[in-house]
């Protein structure tokens, strides 16, 4: 794959289910052209969590965001800035 001496980074975003299109929104405003989004289920000390006897798995949202090393630190600012708050 011809890439002409572009370096790229991937920027991965683990977001509340449902907040995953405030990521793509907020790449594409800093520059990006776009992003990858996978559901995901979040592991580890949430597994044993129960209320009312049901077992709750925090659904997650994956964002991969391939870009342009050169954007990578503006994009990276805008996604914070606008999960964040």
């Amino acid at each position: 794959m011809e890439t002409n001496g572009i370096e790229f980074d991937l920027i991965l975003s683990i977001v509340e289910k449902g907040r995953a299109c405030e990521v793509v929104a907020a790449s594409k405003k800093a520059g990006a052209e776009g992003g990858t989004i996978i559901s995901a289920r979040g592991s580890g000390i949430h597994d044993n969590k129960k209320i009312f006897g049901i077992l709750l798995e925090p659904e997650k949202e994956l964002v991969l965001t391939l870009i342009d090393r050169k954007i990578a630190p503006q994009v990276l600012q805008s996604i914070s800035t606008s999960i964040d708050g």
